[in-house]
């Protein structure tokens, strides 16, 4: 459609998408014609704001519910979609009759909204054959609010309106809008252009710090600037898009007919915009559409270029920030030849292009609607991806959440569908010869859940049940453990003689614990999604999996079975079941639902918190939240659930909460530059409403866990394991005793030496580990640190550990029991925090490479008790990893480039030959973070977070990549061993790679791992792996043809 054609059906009724200013009139200059000046509160620049009117003030006319039963299909095309960002299972749509429209199910049913816009019938269709088609190009006309759930501004007819209850009543807050922005986290700024055929005292820019109470009038007259001398309407004169910047609300942005036009001050003075646009034969730059992702703050722009005066064709760009100022900013072209495929210049919309839409959840991925159909990019725009089976695609809402969902408006109608958002799991190359990795011993893990039933605590370390006798609080004991299961142990319950447990990815596993010293798994079943918490009551599980609550028969504990799911607003972190009702603590606040058919269980209430709701505990009428503090929540009638009571705390950290008769026991954590604390703090409330304090002690640092049984409370937490605390006497509680697992907890990295693994544990401990025999691993010694430990080499009978603010420290551990510290260089020394350690061999006098803040220093221990640095390199990017080979260390990093928001990858060659003035040789940079490294034959291997990387170093001074191969979650440490590399991926396990030729990498066998794999070491066939939460695994590798 040529554009004069889209101008002449937006004058003929379609108000509420109304984007150019040739609705004023033709596109001849007319005189203007007075309207009424409007009574909403405005106010010039330097004036004093008007009071905002009551709620019932007529110029704010509170609506009245429309009561509307739901409906299946929305009757009318759609010119507007919105995701709600607050509840994955919302989206609202505004349709061309200026109806608006609410789902809460994904799209299966929708409720009209009582809005109050008039009625409005198009008198005039764009093409009879499509009476889906959208042409016109999208301004976002609903946006729901972030931070404030309730929060909706709509437009139509010109007219901005607000909610402040999820639609169920409004208030016009402007007229005459012809094009509009906000910043979507609270609504407070706003700017509205208004319509071009006012009076020019009335029309142009206003901005509202209120979310729309009062106005204050900062432009006014003809746009662009150089308009202002016309005393007439000029051709093509006004605004075709405005936006924000939503980190920047003084930062603003014009699309017109004459390119963009960019304000540093909101709004007073504005200045063209054009640079680094491909240059243009003809006056005009039509740019109807831009828009802004909030994370990575983007800019993107979508316009048009004029190669000669004859043609003409359409240009994606991205603002690329300057360094320091402004005046360095400038637009760059993105996939221009990718996208020529798609678009066309005589195409209906823009070039064939209807919407542009950036997921909110995935910094480079774009949507674009066209009459090709969907198209996706998965870089920035770079290159495109068509969807298809669609047709035309006029509108798009994403909605958040795994997978992520899209609401797309089409030529059939309305479609909504699904993008993983999760890397796929790795599928090796088929014919190659295949590695297969096996289990052969997994040990410790973060200890993160427990139950308590009479004299035995079940408690959920890594993927492991272990059984503890609690007889003496005192002196708790383990009596057996569980084999590890295929995932996380989250949650565990215990009824009778079996332990339900909600295992991470693997779901819900049941156990028979009827020996005390051997639990066995006898079923299990998969939940939709990762199973995090659960409540077993009445022979029916209820699994919080991620964002659905799902109910499951357990009757038959070998064979249980989902009975249904419900979908919640955001991810499940607690639930409690009281007879047949389910209360149900989400990162939203609080849902309750009713589960006496559980079949069916259907909501009967919600409450919005201002923070996420972590843990619950219900006794009586009230709920106990904890989050951002205590919250008691009045719930004897779930229609109108209601905040009677608070007590505020600073936690930084998970919270957890019991309540045993009119004592609530919550705990609390704090953590600030590396030093984490916690606490359980006693409340009386016998009075809900006024939760008063009345004693407080420590607690295990980042607590996960919290049962009260019998006068003792048993606090869990992945770094301090287990802890009994004593609050029998209130004013007085005291721990009395804690679970010495004697193995490590969260492990992040290991490091081996002979029959000795080193387990970097939990930040501040690394654990040394007897692993002569894999069957019996256990534990001999500890290296403990003050603050956290990053890093850690072996070298004879010392130990170099880099403890980040408290700098090196140097221990001799040849009575692996008995670690002592024999040397140190304090931060102060070394110039900064120290990251990471590696050993050079010793030519030059250089014992080792220590990376620091801001560098690397080359570090000599000649003295034991005084090591002492060489010398420094100052880098000032960041550094992840290294690895030495001869002369040279490889420093694996990141740096962000001039204007991005997103870390680039490089790896940089260090001579250290001679070790008093090491330099930098050469750098190589790749498209994502790097970091990890290794170097083998020649080549360096570099992770990076989104493949693996293969270098040709042969000539350190001019590195060379050969081939690359991509690793779902990102390569976070990479090892190689003979012909093979073997990848440690976080979430989706471990990579083994071929490497025989490095020129052509390929997957050759990959393990799912139950926690998140972060370091790896390989020993002859075993590949030893950091599982994070996971502890440490074993893996034996086989290698055969499949």
């Amino acid at each position: 459609m040529k554009r004069s054609h889209l101008l002449v059906w937006l004058c003929a009724g379609f108000g509420p998408l109304l984007l150019l200013a040739a609705c004023a009139g033709p596109l001849t200059p007319t005189a203007t014609a007075p309207v009424p000046t409007p009574t909403l509160p405005l106010r010039r620049e330097g004036t004093p704001s008007a009071a905002p009117p009551s709620p019932g003030a007529t110029s704010r006319p509170v609506i009245t519910p429309r009561p509307a039963a739901p409906t299946s299909a929305l009757p009318a095309a759609v010119i507007s979609l919105a995701a709600d960002p607050n509840d994955p299972r919302a989206a609202y749509a505004l349709l061309v009759t200026n109806a608006l429209y609410r789902t809460t199910d994904r799209g299966q049913t929708w409720q009209r909204l009582p809005f109050p816009a008039p009625e409005h019938t198009p008198e005039v269709l764009p093409d009879a054959s499509r009476p889906n088609a959208v042409v016109l190009l999208p301004q976002q006309d609903v946006v729901v609010t972030r931070m404030l759930p309730g929060r909706i501004f709509a437009r139509a007819n010109r007219t901005l309106y607000r909610s402040d209850d999820q639609g169920a009543t409004w208030r016009a807050i402007q007229d005459q809008v012809a094009a509009w922005t906000i910043e979507p986290h609270e609504g407070r700024f706003l700017y509205i252009w208004r319509a071009f055929d006012l009076p020019r005292e009335e029309r142009g820019l206003y901005r509202s710090e209120d979310g729309g109470q009062t106005w204050e009038h900062r432009y006014d007259g003809f746009f662009p600037p150089f308009f202002q001398a016309e005393a007439f309407i000029p051709n093509h004169e006004g605004v075709t898009s405005l936006l924000m910047d939503y980190t920047a609300p003084d930062i603003l942005y014009a699309g017109t007919d004459f390119g963009i036009f960019r304000s540093l001050n909101g709004g007073r003075t504005w200045h063209e915009f054009n640079t680094g646009l491909p240059p243009t034969q003809r006056a005009y730059r039509w740019v109807p559409i831009l828009i802004h992702r909030m994370y990575p703050p983007d800019v993107y722009a979508l316009t048009e270029t004029s190669p000669s005066p004859q043609t003409s064709q359409v240009v994606l760009a991205r603002l690329q920030h300057g360094q320091i100022i402004p005046t360095e900013d400038k637009w760059v072209a993105v996939g221009q030849e990718a996208l020529a495929a798609y678009t066309r210049a005589e195409g209906s919309g823009f070039y064939g292009l209807h919407t542009l839409v950036a997921d909110p959840d995935h910094p480079q991925r774009l949507y674009l609607g066209s009459e090709q159909g969907l198209l996706v990019s998965e870089d920035a725009g770079e290159t495109w991806e068509r969807i298809p089976d669609l047709g035309a695609v006029y509108r798009i809402a994403v909605a958040p959440g795994d997978p992520t969902q899209l609401y797309l408006w089409t030529d059939q109608g309305l479609a909504v569908r699904t993008r993983p958002t999760t890397p796929a799991p790795p599928t090796p190359t088929s014919g190659a010869q295949q590695v297969t990795l096996n289990l052969v011993q997994q040990f410790g893990g973060a200890a993160v859940s427990i139950a308590v039933a009479g004299d035995t605590a079940y408690l959920g370390v890594g993927p492991r049940l272990i059984v503890l006798d609690v007889a003496d609080p005192r002196a708790p004991r383990q009596v057996g453990q569980s084999e590890a299961l295929p995932g996380l142990v989250q949650d565990v319950d215990v009824v009778g003689d079996l332990a339900y447990v909600a295992a991470g990815d693997a779901g819900l596993a049941v156990l028979d614990i009827s020996d005390r010293g051997s639990p066995r798994q006898v079923g299990a079943v998969q939940t939709r999604g990762s199973a995090a918490r659960l409540v077993v009551q009445g022979g029916l599980a209820y699994v919080g999996a991620q964002n659905f609550l799902t109910v499951i028969d357990v009757a038959d504990p070998t064979a249980p079975r989902e009975v249904s799911r419900l979908e919640m607003p955001g991810d499940i972190s607690a639930l409690a079941v009281v007879s047949s009702t389910a209360y149900i603590a989400h990162q939203k606040g609080l849902q309750v639902v009713d589960v006496s058919d559980p079949a069916q269980p259907r909501e009967r209430g919600a409450l919005r918190l201002p923070a996420s709701a972590e843990d619950i505990a219900v006794a009586g009428s009230y709920a106990y939240i904890a989050g951002g503090g205590l919250r008691v929540v009045d719930i004897a009638d779930p229609a109108r659930l209601r905040v009677v009571g608070t007590w505020d705390t600073l936690a930084m950290a998970t919270s957890t909460v019991a309540v045993v008769g009119e004592t609530a026991y919550m705990t609390n954590a704090f953590c600030e530059f590396g030093h984490c604390s916690a606490s359980l703090m006693l409340f009386d409330v016998s009075d809900p409403a006024k939760p008063s304090p009345i004693g407080e002690t420590d607690a295990p640092v980042l607590p996960r866990d919290l049962v009260v049984s019998r006068g003792f409370a048993y606090v869990v937490g992945p770094l301090d394991g287990l802890r009994l605390i004593d609050v029998r006497d209130a004013a007085h509680p005291r721990e009395v005793g804690a679970a010495r697992l004697n193995t490590p907890g969260s492990v992040d990295n290991v490091i081996l030496a002979g029959d000795h693994a080193y387990a970097l544990s939990g930040g501040k401990t690394a654990v040394i580990l007897d692993v002569a025999d894999v069957q019996a691993i256990h534990a001999v010694g500890l290296i403990q640190e003050p603050t956290w430990l990053n890093g850690l080499a072996l070298w004879n009978e010392y130990a170099l550990v880099s403890a980040w603010q408290d700098g090196l420290h140097l221990f001799n551990v040849q009575n692996p029991a008995r670690p002592r510290q024999v040397g140190a260089l304090n931060a102060s020394a070394l110039g900064g925090a120290a990251y990471h350690v590696v050993l050079v061999d010793g030519s030059g006098g250089a014992d080792a490479v220590v990376i620091v803040d801001g560098g690397l220093r080359v570090i000599a221990w000649d003295h034991p008790a005084e090591p002492r640095v060489l010398g420094q390199l100052a880098v000032e990017d960041g550094t992840f990893d290294a690895a030495v080979a001869g002369r040279f260390v490889y420093l694996a990093g990141g740096y962000f480039p001039q204007g991005a928001y997103e870390p680039v990858g490089i790896l940089r060659v260090v001579d250290i030959a001679d070790p008093a003035s090491p330099r930098q040789v050469s750098a190589l940079t790749m498209p994502k973070e790097a970091r990890s490294v290794a170097v083998a034959g020649g080549y360096a291997y570099v992770g990076a977070a989104d493949a693996l990387w293969a270098i040709d170093i042969s000539d350190p001074a001019h590195p060379r990549q050969v081939s690359a191969l991509n690793i779902a979650g990102g390569a976070l440490d990479v090892t190689v061993n003979g012909t093979y590399a073997y990848v440690a991926s976080g979430r989706t396990g471990v990579w083994v790679v071929d490497v025989a030729d490095p020129t052509a990498l390929r997957l050759v066998g990959a393990a799912d791992t139950p926690g998140n794999a972060q370091r790896i070491a390989v020993v002859e066939d075993h590949v030893i792996v950091a599982d994070g939460d996971g502890g440490l695994l074993i893996l034996r590798m086989e290698v055969g043809q499949r």
